[in-house]
């Protein structure tokens, strides 16, 4: 199932992540088929406009706290977002592969 760090990170503010992980909650958990929070959150980064905003302050902070990210993660980021966001945020996260 998910961890508390998928369900925050997916419907949850920054503050809130933030303080999941400053309390040692693992940034690359997998749930049950494999996707960290990372991956939760960017698949369903547009599916509630509302939340949009929020979800890619969370991305951006799970990035900068060492979350893994892989080149079908950036795939992913890449088809909902600018082309620019995309490649910012490839060349800024040195953990892509």
């Amino acid at each position: 199932g998910d961890t508390p760090l998928h369900n925050v990170a997916l419907w949850g503010e920054k503050k809130q992540v933030k303080l999941l992980l400053e309390h040692g909650a693992n940034i690359n958990a997998r749930d049950d088929e494999g996707r960290t929070p990372l991956h939760k959150v960017i698949k369903e980064i547009e599916s509630e406009d509302w939340l949009k905003e929020e979800r890619i302050e969370n991305v951006k902070l799970l990035l900068e706290k060492g979350a893994k990210f892989t080149r079908s993660d950036f795939e992913k980021f890449a088809e909902k977002h600018t082309e620019k966001d995309a490649l910012y945020w490839l060349l800024r996260d040195a953990s892509f592969r």
